[in-house]
């Protein structure tokens, strides 16, 4: 009885129009199989922290040198508000995850001109705006990004009628989360 009333109050608790569901979708599993416990609850959250870590290492790494990924993973780890939201069960570092893996395959794709970059980009925006919705203004900022940012060669390379396909498949999270709304 105990572990039900726990499990329905944290379904409740993300069960919002300001938390989506993938959050629960991801701790839930392991309460079914560990029992309900604080620490159960929030190991996923631990778990995306570490992978949040390598991340940045590895990209880092890849764009500049082995000492800055040293720097900006040690800065990123003690980094307060990173220490609190990994203390508590929210949706917080699930969308910065998300968001900023987005943005890592969306810059890697305009650096190297492959398609799959981008459609990885698509996939964790998707991701994003099913732990919290602000995200699908997301996919809004990364195209004002490529239009400001791009030299013009790559815009038209980007923005090309054979890419169209690429773009609308990017937008499809938007636009189904603003039929949503509208319906």
């Amino acid at each position: 009885h105990n572990f039900s009333f726990k499990l329905d109050y944290l379904l409740y608790y993300f069960e919002s129009m300001s938390n989506p569901l993938l959050t629960s979708y991801i701790i839930i599993p392991g309460i079914l199989l560990f029992g309900f416990s604080e620490f159960i609850a929030r190991f996923p959250v631990l778990i995306i922290a570490i992978l949040f870590l390598l991340t940045i290492y590895y990209f880092t790494n890849k764009w500049y040198n082995k000492k800055i990924a040293i720097i900006a993973t040690i800065l990123f780890a003690l980094n307060p508000l990173i220490w609190l939201y990994t203390g508590q069960i929210t949706t917080d570092i699930f969308f910065t995850f998300f968001i900023s893996i987005a943005l890592f395959f969306c810059i890697y794709g305009l650096m190297n001109k492959k398609h799959l970059y981008f459609s990885f980009s698509a996939i964790f925006i998707a991701l994003a705006m099913l732990t919290k919705y602000i995200a699908s203004l997301y996919y809004i900022l990364i195209l004002i990004f490529i239009i400001v940012t791009v030299q013009e060669s790559t815009r038209k390379y980007i923005f090309s009628i054979q890419n169209l396909k690429r773009i609308i498949f990017q937008g499809l999270p938007y636009l189904l989360f603003l039929a949503i709304l509208v319906v």
